[in-house]
C-alpha cells in the first residue's frame, strides 16, 4: 500500500500486530453470514481486544410482499 493511501488499522498497526482468528471462530461467521440472508449485517463484540459476540441482524424489504 502506498504511504498516502487510508489503511483500515488504527495509527501505528501493522498487519503483523492482528491477531489470527481461529477456525472455530472464521466458521461461526460464516454461519452468521449465511443466517444474514438478502438484507443485514453482522457486528463484532470486542473486549480486551477479543472477539466474544456476533451481533446479526437481519432486514426485510418493504417493497416486496410477505408470501409472494
Amino acid at each position: 500500500m502506498s504511504p498516502n493511501a487510508s489503511s483500515p488499522l488504527p495509527h501505528g498497526a501493522a498487519d503483523d500486530d492482528l491477531p489470527a482468528l481461529e477456525p472455530a471462530v472464521i466458521r461461526r461467521l460464516q454461519q452468521a453470514l449465511a443466517r444474514v440472508g438478502d438484507f443485514g449485517e453482522i457486528g463484532l463484540v470486542v473486549v480486551k481486544g477479543q472477539i466474544k459476540f456476533i451481533k446479526v441482524t437481519c432486514s426485510e424489504s418493504l417493497a416486496e410482499r410477505p408470501g409472494a
